[in-house]
Protein backbone atom coordinates (compact mmCIF):
# COMPACT_ATOMS: atom_id res chain seq x y z
CA UNK A 1 0.00 0.00 0.00
CA UNK A 2 1.23 3.47 -0.89
CA UNK A 3 -0.35 6.92 -0.57
CA UNK A 4 -1.40 10.01 -2.48
CA UNK A 5 -3.33 13.18 -1.83
CA UNK A 6 -6.27 14.67 -3.63
CA UNK A 7 -8.85 17.40 -3.45
CA UNK A 8 -11.20 15.92 -0.87
CA UNK A 9 -14.42 17.04 -2.60
CA UNK A 10 -13.36 15.47 -5.91
CA UNK A 11 -11.79 12.28 -4.57
CA UNK A 12 -14.59 11.58 -2.07
CA UNK A 13 -17.24 12.03 -4.80
CA UNK A 14 -15.42 9.54 -7.03
CA UNK A 15 -15.01 7.05 -4.18
CA UNK A 16 -18.67 7.36 -3.17
CA UNK A 17 -19.83 6.69 -6.75
CA UNK A 18 -19.22 2.99 -6.17
CA UNK A 19 -17.09 2.71 -9.30
CA UNK A 20 -13.35 2.01 -9.08
CA UNK A 21 -11.25 5.18 -9.18
CA UNK A 22 -7.67 5.11 -10.46
CA UNK A 23 -4.58 7.28 -10.09
CA UNK A 24 -3.02 7.50 -13.55
CA UNK A 25 0.22 5.69 -14.26
CA UNK A 26 3.06 6.57 -16.60
CA UNK A 27 2.28 6.60 -20.30
CA UNK A 28 0.28 8.36 -22.96
CA UNK A 29 -3.12 9.67 -21.89
CA UNK A 30 -5.25 11.98 -24.03
CA UNK A 31 -2.47 12.14 -26.64
CA UNK A 32 0.20 13.47 -24.29
CA UNK A 33 2.80 11.79 -22.10
CA UNK A 34 2.04 11.62 -18.38
CA UNK A 35 4.88 10.90 -15.93
CA UNK A 36 2.53 9.04 -13.57
CA UNK A 37 0.69 10.18 -10.47
CA UNK A 38 2.69 11.36 -7.46
CA UNK A 39 2.79 8.86 -4.59
CA UNK A 40 4.55 8.53 -1.22
CA UNK A 41 5.54 5.57 0.94
CA UNK A 42 3.69 6.70 4.10
CA UNK A 43 0.77 8.98 5.00
CA UNK A 44 3.20 11.02 7.15
CA UNK A 45 5.35 11.77 4.09
CA UNK A 46 2.27 13.01 2.20
CA UNK A 47 1.23 15.20 5.13
CA UNK A 48 4.74 16.65 5.42
CA UNK A 49 4.77 17.47 1.69
CA UNK A 50 1.39 19.21 1.92
CA UNK A 51 2.37 21.24 4.97
CA UNK A 52 5.80 22.17 3.59
CA UNK A 53 4.22 23.42 0.35
CA UNK A 54 1.22 25.15 1.94
CA UNK A 55 -1.27 22.89 0.17
CA UNK A 56 -4.65 22.87 1.94
CA UNK A 57 -8.04 21.18 1.52
CA UNK A 58 -6.57 17.84 0.51
CA UNK A 59 -7.15 14.39 1.89
CA UNK A 60 -4.69 11.52 2.03
CA UNK A 61 -5.71 8.30 0.30
CA UNK A 62 -4.45 4.74 -0.11
CA UNK A 63 -3.25 3.60 -3.52
CA UNK A 64 -3.35 -0.14 -4.19
CA UNK A 65 0.18 -0.48 -5.53
CA UNK A 66 3.62 -1.61 -4.41
CA UNK A 67 6.31 0.97 -3.60
CA UNK A 68 9.19 -1.11 -5.00
CA UNK A 69 7.67 -2.53 -8.19
CA UNK A 70 4.97 -0.03 -9.21
CA UNK A 71 6.78 3.30 -8.81
CA UNK A 72 9.81 5.13 -10.17
CA UNK A 73 11.88 8.00 -8.81
CA UNK A 74 12.39 11.01 -11.08
CA UNK A 75 15.38 13.25 -10.33
CA UNK A 76 14.63 16.31 -8.17
CA UNK A 77 11.12 15.18 -7.18
CA UNK A 78 10.35 14.56 -3.47
CA UNK A 79 7.94 11.71 -4.33
CA UNK A 80 7.77 8.77 -6.70
CA UNK A 81 5.59 8.33 -9.81
CA UNK A 82 3.25 5.46 -10.60
CA UNK A 83 4.37 3.22 -13.46
CA UNK A 84 0.87 1.84 -13.99
CA UNK A 85 -2.58 3.09 -13.06
CA UNK A 86 -3.64 1.97 -9.58
CA UNK A 87 -6.89 2.06 -7.65
CA UNK A 88 -7.40 4.76 -5.04
CA UNK A 89 -9.25 3.81 -1.86
CA UNK A 90 -10.17 5.61 1.33
CA UNK A 91 -7.94 5.26 4.37
CA UNK A 92 -9.60 3.42 7.28
CA UNK A 93 -11.63 5.93 9.33
CA UNK A 94 -9.27 5.71 12.29
CA UNK A 95 -6.33 6.69 10.05
CA UNK A 96 -8.13 9.23 7.82
CA UNK A 97 -6.26 12.46 7.52
CA UNK A 98 -6.91 15.88 6.04
CA UNK A 99 -4.60 18.81 5.54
Amino acid sequence: MIYCYGLRVKYDAKLESGKPFYKIGRGFHDFSFHHGGAVWKTPAEVRDHLLKNGIEGRGIYDVLADWETDTVQIDDEPYRRLLKSAQVVRLPSDAEEEV
